[in-house]
């Protein structure tokens, strides 16, 4: 049986426009994680989901202090957790390749800090 994840996303801009989107996005399963990664500056490999990408439909990744110093490498690209980083549709999620559905995660905050992750998926 489906599960429907329900997105919601607005931008104003002070004195300019506002631009928003939001959808219900059908998908056979979800997953939602909490990692604890700490602030060692080693790489940390988090399993994303039970396939590869090309069954990811919906990626969030939120941290509790996002900052310049936490990334993640998608093939040899650091990416800057920075802000809330949210992939909807499989065009989106493909930005993180086609293999395994797992990212490479470093914390060099001096602080650790708690990734929140929400998985939407086909279920094989």
């Amino acid at each position: 049986m489906p599960e429907t994840l329900n997105w919601n996303l607005s931008v104003n801009v002070t004195g300019g426009p506002q631009l928003s989107g939001a959808a219900a996005l059908e998908v056979e399963g979800y997953d939602k994680l909490d990692v604890v990664l700490p602030a060692d500056g080693k790489s940390h490999t988090v399993k994303i989901g039970p396939g590869t990408w090309d069954s990811v439909s919906l990626v969030l990744i939120s941290a509790s202090q996002p900052g310049e110093q936490l990334s993640y490498k998608v093939g040899k690209v650091d990416t800057r957790i920075n802000g809330t980083h949210l992939l909807v549709g499989t065009g989106a999620v493909s930005l993180l390749g086609t293999g395994d559905a797992k990212l490479d995660f470093t914390n060099g905050s001096g602080a650790d800090v708690t990734l929140e992750i929400l998985v939407g998926r086909k279920a094989s």
